[in-house]
């Protein structure tokens, strides 16, 4: 399950990344243009990507753990769903460290991920742009 909703998060927040890095492609051609090296701007992308993921990470942990919290004390009651699942009405869950430190990480490896994609995809559009255009 948790695999499941790593994947849905993933593909959620990459599109949102790449979205807002391809529409600012023309800024980074006009960057290019008064001198900016490819490297330094791919550099710039991801500092970008490893400042929002751990932006987003804290942000989305802060929201989540009282949640988790609560969940811990009283628990998820399923009522009549546990009849299919041939389970108890009521699941406890548990957050250890470990766990709490993996989700911050694949937080942060998710936007930097989608930052790395869309920086290697634009330049190398930039690159191609600037090879026709004969500069």
């Amino acid at each position: 399950m948790d695999v499941i909703i790593a994947i849905i998060a993933a593909t959620v927040i990459m599109s949102s990344i790449l979205m807002t890095i391809f529409e600012r492609i023309p800024t980074f051609g006009t960057l290019r243009a008064i001198g900016l090296k490819r490297r330094h701007l791919f550099w710039i992308l991801m500092e970008e990507g490893l400042l929002l993921g751990c932006v987003g990470a804290v942000l989305g942990m802060s929201l989540g753990l009282p949640f988790e919290l609560y969940l811990q004390i009283h628990g998820l009651n399923v009522g009549a769903f546990s009849c299919v699942l041939d389970t108890t009405t009521t699941y406890h869950f548990s957050l250890a460290p470990r766990g709490a430190i993996t989700i911050f990480a694949i937080g942060v490896l998710i936007a930097a991920g989608g930052y790395l994609y869309g920086a290697l995809v634009s330049i190398r559009t930039l690159l191609l742009a600037s090879l026709e255009q004969g500069i």
